[in-house]
């Protein structure tokens, strides 16, 4: 199979890999029956997981003789270290709008509750370490990999080289996100479609840089922990001042 037909067969799965992950999967009879049997399994842990699963399997059969293509491989702990540091300071920034917007709408009209009384423990695993994984394996691993032959076309901003690949794939990231409009506040949603396609823009940044997806996963992970988990300290501290 040529590298052309290689890249749209990619493509093709990871939307494939997409659509199973965000439907078809989770509306199961099966699957539904399981979710709603357990309080620590969620509707969007099973698209997570599918995510993980189906990237990984696409990505090694694509990839058999060159798994690192798609970023399945290491890289040297400082470039895992500067994304970390590039996203921790990014999150800084998009912690102070999330605080601004969160007091003029107020936590619960911006939608920033957490139904069930979320344990910190289930947003660890199933926020900052499944998602953060399984989201990177799909949108800079899979997707990116299978966008590169395109990477020739590319901007400077700044000191960086954004590829056209990198820019898709965190422009289809940021815009997935969308569908929060269902739970949050519609200047909230935009923040965070803003939020998640700068961090994508990061990540894959990193990831086409280093040619691993290790440093993705890192800064991804670091932009979920500031910039999420802050407001959620400061949120859940708000609604317990408030009475009734």
């Amino acid at each position: 199979m040529n590298a052309c037909a290689l890249s749209v067969l990619g493509i093709v799965l990871a939307l494939a890999v997409f659509a199973l992950a965000a439907e078809v999967i989770p509306s199961l009879p099966f699957v539904s029956s399981a979710v709603e049997a357990t309080e620590w399994l969620t509707r969007n842990d099973i698209t997570q997981l599918v995510f993980l699963v189906g990237s990984l399997v696409a990505m090694l059969a694509l990839g058999r003789r060159n798994p690192g293509a798609y970023g399945l491989k290491s890289s040297p702990w400082r470039d895992v270290g500067r994304a970390v540091g590039v996203s921790a300071v990014i999150s800084l920034g998009v912690v102070v709008a999330t605080m601004i917007m969160m007091s003029v709408l107020g936590p619960r009209g911006a939608g920033m509750g957490m139904p069930g009384g979320g344990s910190f423990v289930k947003v660890v695993v199933s926020v900052w370490l499944l998602a953060s994984t399984s989201e990177e394996m799909l949108f800079r691993g899979l997707l990116l990999g299978s966008l590169s032959p395109l990477s020739e076309r590319a901007w400077t901003v700044g000191r960086c080289r954004i590829s056209l690949p990198v820019a898709i794939a965190a422009v289809l990231f940021g815009l997935v996100h969308l569908g929060l409009m269902r739970v949050m506040a519609a200047p909230m949603v935009v923040l965070i479609v803003v939020m998640t396609t700068v961090a994508g823009l990061v990540a894959g940044y990193y990831r086409e840089k280093t040619g691993s997806l290790v440093p993705a996963v890192a800064a991804h992970m670091t932009f979920n922990v500031v910039s999420a988990g802050i407001p959620m300290v400061i949120m859940r501290v708000m609604m317990a001042q408030q009475p009734g």
